[in-house]
């Protein structure tokens, strides 16, 4: 499976040199009179007043119930934004093509890529996705994407698929049963011939896969599904792949050493899970396993320009280093990274600081040191009233 991936052809590199980003007049910055000429142009397409007749007229309707002395809220308060909004207009606009028709092959994508603006901009305001709706939401739609023969064929999808599952194993991170992707989208992703996933996060998409498989059959153990033995001869046999893979095995978008340097940061957050399992709380976080792996975290952090582009995709290996020490030095060479990635991408990430904050806390005060705590206590503890998707990127 891994050899016919990497077999990137001549032909294949020439599609994709042909893909070409089209811009307009508008995608320039410009000012507040730019957006609003880009909305007033698409308001005069007679195709765009069609699907805001057919969302007033419709889609409206089949939202609320119906009384005369009450206005429809989304008549009355949505739809006038999307005269004003660019943003909401493209959303309006959506969603009255797929309730009038259904999703065609555009409108598969479209909605995908509405989807994954909605959990950017989750990511840009908290990095907290409230009940995971998004992405859970999604889950359908790329699991029949995914059963047809001829859906590796298209760039956009490959991309659209890859990054959503990203974002899906990154929530299974902290409590598996947050998974909703099935493992053909992963497999999807997996086989792709393109390296949409290791450009976007830095991160080899054997790991994706091998961690999803982990993260799936935990999600199977919990529910009764897969029996504990089954459970931790899966967990054995990634352990052993995560410790042993060779770095200069693996195929990268590029000769730059940093693929190398980046991937090797991912395999120690990849190791560091499978070793929470199947007991959140039995090794304490000093121990050497964990230990070795944090300070290899950090040391590829070391590693890496600070002004460099390749540094702003390690806000996960930090965070996961950060969680899993009561080291002071350790914990202020997280802040300095984590303060540092927010500075050059003007993403606050915080709700990496919140759970930070709450671990560092809680272990200052622990009677005992033997047991672990679980940043997961603070995502998707059962004890917790509200169950968010906690996502970074």
């Amino acid at each position: 499976m891994r050899s016919s991936r990497n077999r990137r052809t001549a032909n294949e590199a020439d599609r994709y040199k042909k893909l070409k980003v089209v811009s307009s007049p508008h995608n320039t910055p410009g000012g507040p009179s730019s957006l609003v000429d880009h909305v007033e142009d698409i308001l005069a397409h007679s195709e765009t007043q069609q699907l805001l007749s057919y969302f007033d007229k419709v889609v409206c309707d089949s939202l609320v119930i119906e009384n005369q002395d009450i206005p429809n809220p989304f008549r009355a308060y949505v739809l006038p934004f999307a005269y004003e909004h660019g943003g909401i207009l493209h959303a309006v606009l959506c969603l009255a093509e797929c309730h009038m028709i259904g999703l065609d092959d555009k409108g598969e994508d479209m909605t995908l890529a509405l989807v994954l603006i909605l959990l950017l901009v989750d990511i840009c305001e908290s990095g907290i996705s409230t009940h995971g709706v998004h992405l859970t939401g999604t889950s359908i739609i790329c699991g029949k994407i995914c059963e047809r023969p001829n859906a590796a064929e298209s760039p956009r999808k490959s991309f659209l698929l890859a990054i959503l599952a990203w974002l899906d194993v990154l929530r299974g991170f902290s409590g598996a049963e947050k998974l909703s992707y099935h493992q053909t989208v992963r497999e999807q992703v997996f086989r792709a011939e393109y390296f949409n996933l290791e450009t976007l996060v830095g991160c080899p998409v054997d790991f994706f896969y091998s961690i999803g498989t982990v993260l799936e059959t935990a999600k199977n153990h919990m529910n009764g599904i897969v029996s504990l033995d089954d459970f931790q001869t899966v967990l054995s046999n990634a352990k052993r792949f995560f410790q042993s893979w060779n770095a200069d095995d693996s195929v990268y978008p590029s000769n730059d050493p940093m693929w190398k340097v980046l991937a090797e940061a991912y395999r120690h957050v990849c190791i560091i899970r499978i070793l929470r399992f199947p007991d959140t709380c039995a090794i304490p976080c000093s121990a050497v396993e964990i230990q070795t792996s944090v300070a290899a975290i950090l040391d590829v952090a070391a590693e890496i320009p600070t002004d460099s582009p390749w540094f702003k995709r390690l806000v996960f290996p930090p965070f996961m280093a950060g969680t899993e020490t009561a080291v002071p030095h350790q914990r202020g060479y997280v802040d300095l990274c984590m303060n540092e990635i927010k500075r050059t991408t003007g993403f606050q990430h915080l709700a990496i600081r919140d759970i930070l904050t709450k671990v560092w806390d809680a272990r200052r005060g622990q009677l005992n040191m033997a047991v672990n705590v679980p940043w997961m206590e603070f995502t998707c503890s059962k004890d917790l009233v509200r169950q968010h998707d906690y996502l970074f990127l």
